[in-house]
């Protein structure tokens, strides 16, 4: 369904306005450009990861929660499963 036009503004404006001042304006704007990333996800994003820009991707899944996690003990492969990392942000995700 999505958000309603009423609420889309305001939270677009906002996003802006705490991007602007907080220094996070290309990486919010970077965000933004992504397909399906929108201002929920990229303030998200901006607010609990602060290492979005300084760190490559594996190292963000796991910061997250989203890389699952062997558990191989000699012979034994058992499943992966993702655990830990930030609740919110996966959430939101």
């Amino acid at each position: 369904m999505g958000v309603p036009a009423r609420r889309r503004k305001p939270a677009l404006a906002g996003l802006r306005f705490w991007a602007a001042r907080s220094g996070l304006q290309r990486p919010a704007v970077a965000l933004r450009e992504l397909q399906g990333a929108g201002p929920v996800l990229t303030a998200t994003l901006l607010a609990y990861v602060p290492e979005l820009v300084e760190t490559d991707s594996l190292q963000l899944s796991v910061l997250i929660g989203v890389a699952p996690f062997a558990r191989d003990s000699g012979r034994s492969h058992r499943t992966r499963h993702v655990r830990g990392g930030r609740a919110i942000v996966r959430r939101v995700l």
